[in-house]
């Protein structure tokens, strides 16, 4: 079984970089415009990972991740913001439980993503007693510049 990844993120651009980055063996993206979106694919199934975009119109990256919180179906599901506003976002992250939220600044580094990632995708196996499937990238194999020589 696939990992299952969902994007959040009102810029297309971003959404469809994250998606390229992610578009490996093992890993099944879902990518949605909106904390609205994000909620409605929640009803329907369980993701292994959220990737979030802190600045969104509407309801933000905060406010969604709230709600994902508030259901029990996905109140444990990690989380990784995607924020261009760093410290504002770190001093954010002490009220959530540690090592289920994350973040990545933008512009995203996709060895950074990938790395944080293959980290998340590792504790959810241990987790879930191997559920989902390795995806072809760990930790181990994203060695700086490793995705630039195709050695992931």
């Amino acid at each position: 079984m696939n990992f299952p990844i969902l994007i959040v993120d009102d810029k297309l651009a971003n959404r469809v970089a994250m998606k390229a980055v992610l578009d490996l063996p093992g890993f099944e993206v879902v990518a949605v415009a909106s904390g609205a979106e994000a909620l409605r694919c929640l009803v329907d199934r369980q993701f292994g990972l959220i990737l979030l975009d802190v600045n969104m119109p509407g309801m933000d990256g905060f406010e969604t991740a709230e709600m994902v919180r508030g259901r029990p179906a996905s109140a444990h599901t990690p989380i990784i913001f995607i924020t261009a506003r760093g410290t504002d976002t770190v001093g954010k992250l002490d009220g959530y439980p540690p090592g289920t939220i994350d973040y990545v600044l933008k512009p995203v580094d996709p060895d950074v993503l990938l790395s944080k990632v293959a980290a998340c995708v590792e504790s959810a196996r241990h987790a879930h007693h191997g559920h989902w499937s390795r995806p072809a990238v760990s930790p181990s194999s994203l060695a700086p510049g490793a995705r630039a020589h195709g050695q992931h």
